[in-house]
C-alpha cells in the first residue's frame, strides 16, 4: 500500500511522489518490492509514460518521484463522459501500442495494463504504474494478477506473464473504451470472473464492427497468435494518418472528453502559477505580510490527517536519517519536525490511495487538488458549503439529484454538478434566478430547487434528463399510471420503493413531436408522457414486480 502526493520540486516542477506506507518500520519484503518498482520505472522513459525524476527505496519511508501527468485516466473518462467513438479508439490504441513497444524494448512487461493505468493528457496517452511490472532479466515471478477484468488468461491461470499478456490487456482496455464495460459477463462476482478470464470466455456484444479485427486479435487466447505492439503500430499508423487528414484539423475527441481533459490541464496551470512561500526559516513563513492580520502557522492545527502518512512523516526528497545527502533535496527535507504543522503551507499536496481502487497515481483530479495559503486571515467568515454549491451552478449544468414529487424533497442537500453524459446526470439547469420559482417552466419533467439562507436566495429551474433503460417510480391511478418523472430509481430495486410508489416504469429515449405512438411489438404495454414543453413525448413500460 502506498500513497501518491503531488508536490513541488526545488525547481518549482510539479511531481507525483509515491510513498510506501507501513504500520511501523517498512518490512524487508515490502522494501524489496518497492526497490524493484523503482528499478523497473528507471528503465522506462520517453513520451509515452511518466518519467522518473528521483527515488530513494532505502529511505525510512521509501519514495519514488515521477513526472506529473495533467490528465484523467481512461477509466474516469469513460465513467464520466461515456464510451469513445471508433476513430478515437484507434488513436488511443496507437498511443498505447507505442508505450508498450517502448516498455518491451526496455525488457519490461507491465502486467497491469487497464483503463485506470492509461492517462490521457492533450498530447496523447501515457502508460503509468509499474507496481507489479516485471523486468525480464531481474525477476521471473509467475503469479502476477493485475486487475482481473483486464488481465490475460495465462495470468489468470498462474502462468508466466509475457509481452503478449500486455497486448491482451490492451485489447480488453480498447473494448472498454468502445463499450463502457470489460469484455466479460458477471464482473461483480470475482471468482466467477476469474474463471471466465482463465477460460477466455469473452462477451464481445456491443463491439463496433470496425474495431472487431483489432480487438479480437489482441484478445486471442493463445499468446503466440496475438500481434505484437510493433505490428499493431504498423497497422494503426496509416489508418490514424488517414483519419487525421480527413478531419482537417478538427478535434479527434468528443466534446465532453475534451472538456474534462482541458479542465485537468487548466487546474495544473493554476497550480503552477500558485507559487509556494519561501521555506528558508519558520520565522519567515510565519511573519506578517502587509497590513493583513495573520495567524502563526506554527501554532496552527495539523493538516487534514488524510494528507499525512501514518508513522513518521515521509521524506520524499531526501535520504532517511542514516543515509547520505542527495542531489535532489526538496522542501520537505528543509522543514524541521517542530514546524510540521506548516507543511501544507510549503507544499501543494494531493493524496490518493495507491492502485487498490483503480485510481491514478500520476494524475490529479481537479476536484481534489488543494493548496493552503501561508497567510490566513483571522475571523474571516467560512462560506456555507450549500451556499457555495448553489452559487457555482450555471445554466446548462447537469446535476446528480432528483426530486420526489410526492414529498417535494430532493435526493441531495446541495447540487452536485456532473458531466451531462454521465449516468448520474438526472436533471439539467435551464435557468437560474432569485425569485420564488414561479417563472420556471412547468411540466411533469420540470421543477425548481430553492435555496434560501435568509441573506441570499437562488432558484434553479430544472428539466429531467431522460436516457433509455433508466427507471422512475410510479403508482396506479385507476386504469392509468401516475409516474413521477422527476424521480430516479435503480431498475433492479423495485421491491424497495417507499410509499406511495407501487412499481417502476422503464423509459425509452424521448421522441420528437407533440404526439406519437408508443405501441411496440416487443410484448410490453407502453404509457406516454408529453415532455420538454410538449415538444417531445416519452414512452415507458411497467416493470414486473421484483
Amino acid at each position: 500500500m502506498s500513497r501518491v502526493h503531488v508536490a513541488r520540486s526545488p525547481g518549482e516542477r510539479l511531481v507525483a511522489v509515491k510513498v510506501l506506507l507501513a504500520e511501523g518500520p517498512v518490512g524487508d519484503a515490502d522494501r524489496r518490492r518497492f526497490a524493484r518498482e523503482v528499478s523497473v520505472a528507471r528503465r522506462v522513459g520517453g513520451v509515452s509514460t511518466a518519467n522518473v525524476v528521483d527515488a530513494d527505496p532505502d529511505a525510512e519511508r521509501p519514495w519514488l518521484a515521477t513526472e506529473f501527468i495533467p490528465g484523467p485516466s481512461l477509466h474516469d473518462l469513460v465513467r464520466l463522459c461515456g464510451p469513445l467513438p471508433s476513430d478515437a479508439v484507434l488513436r488511443v490504441a496507437a498511443g498505447a501500442a507505442e508505450a508498450l513497444l517502448a516498455l518491451h524494448e526496455a525488457g519490461v512487461v507491465h502486467r497491469d495494463v487497464k483503463p485506470g493505468n492509461i492517462l490521457l493528457p492533450l498530447d496523447g496517452p501515457r502508460l503509468i504504474d509499474f507496481g507489479i511490472s516485471q523486468a525480464i532479466d531481474i525477476t521471473r515471478t509467475t503469479l502476477t494478477l493485475g486487475t482481473i477484468a483486464y488481465t490475460s488468461p495465462e495470468q489468470a491461470r498462474g502462468e508466466e506473464s509475457t509481452a503478449a499478456s500486455d497486448v491482451y490487456s490492451l485489447g480488453a482496455t480498447l473494448f472498454h473504451l468502445a463499450t463502457g464495460r470489460p469484455p466479460y459477463r458477471n464482473t461483480g462476482d470475482t471468482l466467477r470472473l476469474l474463471a471466465q478470464v482463465s477460460r477466455g470466455d469473452l462477451d464481445l456484444a456491443g463491439l463496433p464492427p470496425e474495431l472487431a479485427p483489432l480487438v479480437t486479435r489482441c484478445l486471442r487466447d493463445d499468446p503466440g497468435r496475438r500481434p505484437g505492439p510493433a505490428e499493431l503500430l504498423d497497422e494503426l499508423t496509416p489508418a490514424v494518418a488517414a483519419r487525421r487528414a480527413a478531419a482537417d484539423g478538427a478535434p479527434w475527441l468528443p466534446p465532453q472528453w475534451l472538456r474534462l481533459i482541458e479542465a485537468y490541464e487548466a487546474e495544473v496551470r493554476a497550480l503552477e502559477e500558485r507559487r509556494p512561500a519561501a521555506a528558508a526559516t519558520p520565522a519567515a513563513v510565519a511573519s506578517p505580510a502587509g497590513d493583513a492580520p495573520t495567524r502563526d502557522l506554527r501554532a496552527a492545527p495539523p493538516p487534514d490527517p488524510r494528507l499525512r502518512v501514518s508513522g513518521r512523516p515521509p521524506l520524499p526528497f531526501g535520504r532517511g536519517p542514516a543515509g547520505p545527502g542527495r542531489r535532489f533535496s526538496g522542501v520537505w527535507w528543509l522543514v524541521p519536525p517542530v514546524v510540521l504543522s506548516i507543511l501544507a503551507a510549503l507544499i501543494v499536496l494531493w493524496v490518493v490511495p495507491d492502485r487498490d481502487n483503480d485510481s491514478d497515481a500520476a494524475a490529479g483530479s481537479p476536484a481534489t487538488v488543494t493548496a493552503t495559503a501561508t497567510r490566513t486571515t483571522e475571523n474571516s467568515p467560512t462560506p456555507d458549503p450549500t451556499a457555495r454549491a448553489f452559487a457555482a451552478v450555471r445554466t446548462g449544468d447537469c446535476l446528480d439529484a432528483y426530486k420526489n414529487s410526492f414529498t417535494g424533497r430532493w435526493s441531495a442537500e446541495m447540487p452536485k454538478r456532473v458531466n451531462c453524459e454521465a449516468y448520474e446526470a438526472h436533471v439539467k439547469v435551464t435557468s437560474t434566478n432569485k425569485d420564488d420559482g414561479s417563472d420556471c417552466p412547468r411540466g411533469p419533467d420540470r421543477s425548481h430547487w430553492l435555496y434560501d439562507s435568509g441573506a441570499d436566495t437562488k432558484i434553479l429551474c430544472l428539466e429531467r434528463q431522460f436516457l433509455p433503460a433508466r427507471c422512475f417510480p410510479a403508482k396506479s391511478s385507476g386504469d392509468d399510471v401516475e409516474g413521477d418523472l422527476m424521480a430516479a430509481w435503480d431498475c433492479d430495486k423495485g421491491d424497495t420503493l417507499p410509499y406511495p410508489y407501487e412499481f417502476l416504469m422503464q423509459m425509452t429515449s424521448p421522441r420528437k413531436g407533440s404526439s406519437g405512438d408508443c405501441s411496440s411489438d416487443d410484448g410490453h404495454r407502453y404509457w406516454m408522457w408529453r415532455v420538454q414543453g410538449g415538444e417531445a413525448y416519452l414512452c415507458a413500460w411497467r416493470l414486473p414486480p421484483g
